[in-house]
């Protein structure tokens, strides 16, 4: 091997390997986030949640049904 094809190959080999401790650090990061991010939600909280979601879907549907009358002409 000469020169230019050792510092190629240790190169290439110093680029997977931060890429690799990039792509790690992310994941473990990603991970405390999300289970640091989750909270125990309250029967009353639940309810809410589910009171909302069925106001927005009879919107979405009268939306677009609106939309295609509208449009149906």
């Amino acid at each position: 091997m000469d020169y230019k094809t050792k510092k190629k190959n240790m190169s290439e080999r110093k680029s997977k390997n931060i890429f690799l401790i990039g792509y790690v650090s992310l994941m473990i990061l990603l991970m405390i986030m999300s289970s640091c991010g989750t909270s125990q939600l309250t029967q009353k909280q639940v309810k809410i949640n589910y009171e909302l979601d069925k106001l927005w879907i009879d919107y979405k549907y009268e939306s677009d049904s609106l939309i295609n009358e509208f449009y149906k002409k």
